[in-house]
């Protein structure tokens, strides 16, 4: 009886290692550390093996995949930057997730970083929040010419506001791109 005991959890133990290491694995993996591994011991259970392979294989491949979505988010912010139109773009809920700086100063946004504020709190300019106001009521792109004053003198506009749609075609939310005619 002692001798199955001992062998009971030895082999429990086989397996329970591993299957802990996995566990602390895929919640570091939660908290964003791509690059977790787990090691795999030769006196762990064989059984367990390819699960860790292939915990360690979707590991890799989402550490690669945000990678790369990381170079194309810093490859978009870098043209925007570069654009001489102001571009704005919100959630579906109207805040911010993107403003270069043409469009923070054609809307005479004073926040040093406008990203995660609500779009009505920061700009000035009225008829541009009610142009996305209206895109992302009904869905439905706009484009219109306003007229602005800005520093005592008239501006004139081409604003475009289009809605935003997520992978299933739901609105997501909208992008404004003000183009200075003046």
């Amino acid at each position: 009886f002692v001798t199955a005991f001992f062998a009971a959890r030895s082999l429990l133990g086989r397996f329970l290692t591993p299957l802990r290491s996995l566990t602390r694995a895929a919640n570091s993996l939660a908290e964003g550390n791509y690059d977790e591994q787990v090691s795999f011991s030769t006196n762990s259970a064989h059984e367990v093996a390819p699960l860790v392979r292939a915990f360690n294989s979707m590991a890799d491949k989402l550490n690669e995949r945000i990678e790369v979505l990381s170079r194309e988010e810093n490859k978009v912010r870098t043209i925007l930057a570069g654009m001489v139109e102001g571009v704005v773009a919100v959630d579906s809920y109207a805040t911010i997730l993107h403003m270069n700086k043409a469009a923070c100063e054609i809307l005479n946004v004073s926040v040093d970083d406008p990203e995660g504020w609500h779009i009505y709190d920061v700009i000035e300019v009225e008829e541009v929040g009610e142009l996305l106001r209206q895109t992302l009521r009904d869905g439905v792109e706009r484009v219109e010419e306003l007229k602005i004053l800005k520093d005592d003198q008239e501006q004139v506009l081409e604003a475009r506001a289009s809605p935003l749609r997520g992978r299933d075609g739901e609105l997501a939310g909208g992008l404004v791109v003000l183009d200075d005619l003046t």
